[in-house]
């Protein structure tokens, strides 16, 4: 059943384009068949179930509405965050969408967005392809400068 779960994570983690791309390449696997199991038996071996089980808790159960000053209103908790953001999601992250970051920016008075147009969805930040690094190494250097 691990392997199972540390396989649907990765096929998860990675968009479509990556796989109909054979990015795999990069990452030294011969197909997508063989990075599936590479990353499961390599990078992941030492994974525990309960460590999945509290990331899961932790995505169902994060909310920064959930305290008496804001009463489960989302929209006055995202205002009340006035410091400068910046927020850099992947236009084909298969975990979290571009379009909540618009809307949660959207309410943050000093949040801007920059998203990442990448094939590597929600890895792209992980330094694994160049193109990606150039573009957050860039856009944070810029963020911070201002």
């Amino acid at each position: 059943m691990k392997k199972a779960v540390l396989s649907t994570e990765l096929t998860m983690a990675i968009s479509q384009d990556w796989y109909r791309e054979g990015l795999f390449t990069a990452l030294d696997a011969s197909d997508e068949l063989d990075l599936v199991n590479s990353f499961s038996n390599a990078s992941m071996n030492d994974w525990e179930p309960m460590d999945y089980y509290h990331q899961f808790d932790t995505w169902l159960n994060t909310d920064v509405s959930n305290h008496p000053r804001f009463k489960g209103d989302l929209g006055e908790a995202l205002r009340a965050i006035d410091v400068p953001a910046l927020i850099m999601p992947c236009d084909r992250d298969m975990y979290f969408r571009v379009e909540d970051n618009e809307l949660e920016v959207s309410l943050m008075p000093r949040a801007e967005l920059r998203v990442i147009q990448s094939a590597w969805g929600h890895i792209c930040g992980m330094s694994m392809n160049p193109e990606d690094d150039t573009f957050i190494h860039g856009e944070l250097r810029r963020f911070l400068e201002n």
